[in-house]
């Protein structure tokens, strides 16, 4: 686990180190993480954070994938719960262009 130095972050006056955990591409800060939180995926790409995330820490993933190929495509796992959803601002349906 690496850590980052918080000053960058929130100023001089924040005098710690923050832990970081990385999963594939991602970073994330690792100290507020627990057993009971579950995680929105958005996007989901492969699906390879959210196994990631499943294997070290044993968490729910809802992740959304709004294209039916690459949602069908998404990691099957009892954790892992895909959504065929896009996400934005008003309920509407739209055509996405890929």
């Amino acid at each position: 686990m690496n850590s980052i130095d918080s000053s960058r972050m929130f100023g001089s006056r924040a005098k710690r180190n923050i832990p970081v955990s990385r999963i594939y591409a991602r970073s994330f800060i690792h100290s507020p993480l627990n057993d009971d939180l579950g995680i929105v995926d958005l996007g989901a790409y492969n699906g390879n954070f959210g196994k990631g995330m499943i294997e070290r820490y044993g968490f729910y993933i809802y992740a959304a994938k709004p294209v039916p190929k690459w949602y069908n495509s998404l990691p099957k796992h009892e954790n892992f719960n895909p959504l065929p959803v896009a996400l934005g601002d008003s309920e509407s349906e739209i055509s996405i262009n890929i």
